[in-house]
């Protein structure tokens, strides 16, 4: 008797168990299919989000690491005039180019004048 019972129970648990499955499987008017919720999963969960941020980030740094690469331009002007006398115009110019062999070419203008220049920065009148 006993073992009849428990067969029942378990059929009727079984029952139960596939057509609630079922029932979810199934598209409903208002309700999402289940590839629609699975789709919400992956675009909404936050393991999820942190999978696609971490994606980007690794986009980011394969950036960072090309812009390396990139070549570089840069002007320094540097001045002194007080009551009417130039002490000293120093001004340099140039573009920095790194390379995948690890070597950097440089090419540098400058151009220095002033009466109180210091005499390591003279250079010819039409710079250097």
């Amino acid at each position: 008797m006993q073992s009849r019972k428990r067969n029942n129970e378990k059929t009727n648990s079984f029952i139960l168990t596939v057509y609630f499955l079922s029932d979810c499987l199934e598209p409903r008017n208002g309700y999402p299919s289940i590839g629609e919720f699975l789709d919400w999963v992956r675009s909404y969960h936050p393991v999820a989000r942190q999978a696609d941020i971490t994606l980007e980030m690794g986009a980011m740094e394969v950036r960072t690491a090309r812009g390396a690469f990139d070549p570089l331009l840069f002007g320094n002007l540097d001045q002194k005039t007080f009551k009417d006398t130039e002490y000293y115009d120093r001004r340099e110019a140039g573009i920095t180019v790194p390379t995948l062999a690890g070597v950097e070419l440089m090419g540098t203008f400058e151009q220095n004048t002033g009466q109180f220049l210091n005499p390591e920065a003279t250079v010819p009148s039409g710079g250097l």
